[in-house]
């Protein structure tokens, strides 16, 4: 940071300064020192005048805080007492001497009653203001209070501590709410981010970890990246925070994508002790051992923001104008189209070809007229994604018949029953479908481990089954290409493609950092290939999206894929390329808005982390909720900002059986895919959910889960059926051979023909995957209230097609080896 920036001046003094806080108010900043002296000025470019000076304390004052309008200053203190003075005068308010029994290390304002207190033994304690008395005491901790946050939305107060623990507390409440599992490592700092879903926490080894919020038994995702101890965190967005740490350096850091943005600040090399926001978000001020308070300007990171905004609405008015203009002229054509029809008619009466002529549109943009033309419906409608399913000589018959007069309030009420009829499946909209396969007979050759759950085996098995019953003529069974680099940086970092490419068994021995950051060993080992098998599922699945894209194909299938588990820098779950968010963006070049539904046992949070702000995907998983991997995908989990209520999520018990879940499964996506309406869905299998899978708790039979493909296929949208999780791999192979039939519309014969690993399926050797007797945990009640909150959370977002969305560009030429050189035609 250049020092001649016009900013404050620093603050310097002649011992060392603790801590420091911001008014909420007004251009204050207070500073404690290790003497117990206390500090208020009021700050400016160029100058700054002292305020307040005073000694509150006969030992060293370890925090401050302001109140919430900024006319108490709150101070907590080595020798065991906390106090509040008026901000104006200096004069004591409040004193609570031999507050605890150990030293105090934070104070912390929660709201006009309440303050709360931490000390050097771990205790945190909350104080009735008014009344000048403790409240409620909690011993969670074993070890120092580190760092406290109050989270207003849920009257929650957030506390990190010396022991690794994080804990909650509701401030109304005598016990905790929650306390996490130890982190093997000492937690400094705290902050809650994106919307109050993520609470992040510093520690001493460098690492961010991320909690879900209401989730907080252990870290949902890791941060690495700091050299040293990240000892204070301040929040300036939802995505986006400054970390002070012990190498001296502020750094602005970015959270879902997450990295490293830049430097706000530097202190030569001394650890930082606190780091705070100003009210009008203008200034950093931090604190180091260098006796002084440095004052930064972070202004800018506000206004790239409000200029994007702009950029943004701009953008979003010269869509809405180019949309309108091509509207009208779709308008005439169409009315060009359905004059010339109707007078070729020779059967059509004369009275009946009153249509509108090119220079007169039936769609009437004025619209002042209490009558609205049905053409205008109709029009509107087919520019969503749906209409182009539905299209048939007899509707084209039809539309060139005179559209009669309608009031407004009566065409209102056809446009909405018209949005439910097009959600819900029907065999109305006929037409042929292109059905692709791709299947690499080398993603067989790869192995996790002998001792390792996960068997790529899997897919080779389920392609010898289909292959036995003659499926794979049928359907276009393809190579798919291998992803490149680049390519899988679309979504990963350059960082964590390269470390997969180099990574070997022998290399990840001497790297161990390395490691640290990039892969989990026991869930996700370097094996070797590791980087060939991600190609391989990636490249399937980007291939697959373009074949949908270019309309080549209906239905699309890559049982390698599925992989939902993988984040941008980590691998996660068995997973280490998310090829899902790889198609996803690719679809997303052509399709306005898309579906992504997970029925894997295990919740998908790479796929929701990845399109968490968006609203051009809408992410649906049912899942296995509770003490479960990845423990994250509770029913309030609903996305932020933009993509507010398009994370869907629905948790679910132990043992759900193939009535319980079918009712739960039609009822959600049926209320998802008439309210988001989408024009293309990706579906991952995950067969963990199957009954006697060796990791999942699901007591579905391979009828039940094919159920949920098949009710999927009859929406008539382009369909994109990924793999994923199952751990029973002879029921794997079975499961995703009969879904391959479901999606060709084949009846396969229960006895399993020959094939090359026929022994895997004996005693039976049957197409069978049965239910067991498991105790269903789920009762109808409770699904009933899942699906009516649910529901809530759909009908918060708009209708589409009002939804907007921003221009999609179209490939350029040999841009892709997948695109064959297709021409690149309208979805008209």
């Amino acid at each position: 940071m250049d020092d001649t920036a016009a900013r404050p001046k620093s603050l310097k003094f002649k011992e060392p300064v603790i801590d420091v806080a911001f008014s909420p108010t007004t251009n204050l900043v207070a500073s404690s020192l290790i003497t117990g002296h206390v500090f208020v000025h009021k700050y400016d470019v160029g100058s700054n005048q002292r305020q307040v000076r005073g000694k509150p304390h006969k030992k060293s004052c370890r925090s401050l805080c302001f109140s919430g309008d900024g006319s108490l200053l709150y101070t907590a203190s080595k020798d065991r007492s906390w106090q509040a003075m008026d901000v104006e005068t200096g004069a004591e308010t409040t004193r609570i001497d031999a507050a605890h029994e150990k030293p105090l290390n934070l104070i912390k304002y929660v709201n006009e009653q309440i303050v709360a207190t931490g000390d050097e033994a771990g205790c945190v304690k909350l104080w009735d203001v008014r009344q000048k008395k403790q409240a409620f005491s909690y011993s969670e901790h074993v070890d120092y209070v580190s760092d406290m946050v109050f989270h207003a939305p849920k009257r929650h107060l957030l506390a990190t501590s010396g022991d690794g623990c994080l804990s909650v507390y509701d401030v109304r409440k005598a016990k905790p709410f929650q306390v996490s599992a130890n982190q093997d490592d000492e937690l400094l700092s705290v902050a809650v981010i994106r919307g109050g879903s993520k609470v992040v926490v510093g520690e001493t080894d460098g690492v961010m970890g991320i909690f879900s919020y209401g989730q907080f038994g252990d870290v949902t995702d890791r941060f690495p990246g700091h050299p040293q101890s990240i000892d204070s965190i301040c929040k300036l967005t939802e995505d986006l925070c400054v970390t002070g740490s012990s190498d001296g350096l502020l750094r602005i850091v970015q959270f879902f994508p997450h990295k490293l943005i830049g430097v706000a600040g530097d202190h030569q090399a001394l650890p930082v002790e606190k780091v705070v926001l100003s009210h009008d978000q203008q200034w950093l001020a931090s604190c180091s051992h260098d006796h002084t308070v440095h004052f930064w300007d972070i202004g800018y990171i506000y206004a790239d923001e409000d200029e994007d905004d702009e950029a943004s609405e701009a953008a979003e008015q010269k869509d809405t104008n180019e949309s309108k203009e091509d509207d009208e002229l779709d308008a005439q054509a169409v009315a060009i189209r359905i004059s010339r029809d109707v007078d070729s008619d020779d059967d059509e009466d004369e009275s009946e070809t009153d249509v509108a002529q090119p220079d007169k549109p039936s769609l009437d943009a004025g619209a002042d007229s209490e009558e609205v033309d049905i053409e205008d419906n109709s029009e509107s409608e087919s520019d969503n994604g749906w209409g182009s399913w539905g299209g048939s000589s007899d509707d084209e018959a039809k539309a060139a018949k005179p559209k009669k007069k309608r009031r407004k309030g009566e065409e209102l009420a056809d446009k909405r029953k018209a949005r439910v009829e097009l959600a819900r499946p029907t065999q109305s909209h006929k037409r042929k479908t292109e059905r692709k396969a791709f299947f690499a007979e080398e993603v067989g050759n790869y192995t996790y481990g002998y001792d390792h759950c996960m068997k790529p085996f899997r897919i080779r098995m389920a392609h010898d089954i289909i292959a036995s019953y003659g499926l794979d003529k049928k359907m276009t069974v393809l190579q798919p290409p291998r992803a490149t680099a680049h390519e899988m940086t679309q979504f990963h970092t350059d960082e964590y493609i390269e470390y997969l490419r180099r990574v070997t068994p022998e290399v990840a021995e001497i790297m161990p950092s390395y490691n640290e950051c990039f892969l989990p060993l026991l869930d996700c080992p370097p094996f070797d290939g590791v980087y060939e098998f991600c190609t391989i599922s990636a490249g399937g699945s980007m291939a697959g999206a373009r074949r949908i894209n270019h309309g080549e194909a209906d239905v699309v299938i890559n049982w390698a894929g599925g992989l939902h588990h993988a984040k941008k820098g980590e691998a996660s779950g068995f997973c280490y390329v998310n090829d899902i968010v790889l198609a996803i963006l690719e679809l997303l070049r052509y399709h306005q808005r898309i579906v992504y539904l997970d029925i894997d046992v295990h919740h998908g949070d790479g796929v929701e982390e990845a399109f968490y702000t968006t609203d051009r995907v809408m992410s649906v998983s049912f899942h296995q909720f509770g003490n479960f991997f990845p423990g994250t995908g509770d029913v309030k989990d609903v996305g932020v900002e933009r993509g507010k209520y398009y994370a869907v999520n629905v948790p679910l018990r132990e043992g759900i059986d193939d009535e319980t879940y079918e009712f739960i499964f039609r009822r959600v996506m049926r209320d998802v895919m008439e309210t988001f309406r989408p024009s293309a869905v990706v579906m991952q299998c995950g067969t963990d959910s199957l009954s006697g899978d060796r990791l999942g708790c699901f007591n579905l039979s391979m009828q039940g889960h094919a159920a949920c493909v098949e009710f999927m296929k009859s929406f008539n949208v382009p369909l994109f059926c990924l793999g994923g999780g199952g751990y029973t791999i002879r029921n794997v192979a079975r499961t995703w051979a009969y879904e391959t039939a479901v999606l060709l519309g084949e009846k396969l014969d229960p006895s399993l023909p020959y094939n090359d690993y026929y022994d895997f399926f004996g005693p039976e050797y049957t197409l069978d995957v049965p239910a067991s007797n498991m105790t269903n945990m789920n009762t109808r009640q409770q699904l009933e209230r899942l699906c009516s909150e649910i529901h809530e959370h759909l009908h918060c977002i708009p209708h589409a097609p009002s939804v907007q969305m921003q221009q999609v560009p179209r490939d350029w030429p040999g841009e892709s080896e997948e695109s064959d050189n297709l021409p690149v035609t309208d979805s008209d």
